[in-house]
């Protein structure tokens, strides 16, 4: 068992514990989602064999940007905008 404390709402979760053993789910499309991490050492997000720093997640972020603010003719904004439409259509995004 989690200790799993849910003050008075449902809008926010707090786990207390080092070690989760199971999955949680979040659902609400229109809800943000934050993760506090400043209570632990290691400021990262590990997903599977992968692990994201808060450095390499702003990284990306301007990395997208970069991508998004290049001119329509530009052969990398093509390339972006041609594999984000390929991913909609196959329903991966």
């Amino acid at each position: 068992m989690h200790n799993i404390i849910s003050p008075y709402t449902t809008d926010t979760v707090s786990i207390t514990t080092d070690t989760i053993n199971d999955s949680f789910t979040i659902t609400g499309a229109d809800d943000n989602i934050t993760i506090n991490t400043d209570f632990l050492s290691n400021q990262t997000l590990t997903v599977g064999d992968v692990v994201i720093s808060q450095d390499t997640l702003k990284d990306l972020v301007t990395l997208l940007d970069v991508l998004k603010e290049l001119d329509d003719d530009n052969p990398l904004k093509a390339l972006f905008d041609s594999k984000k439409m390929i991913d909609k259509m196959k329903g991966t995004l």
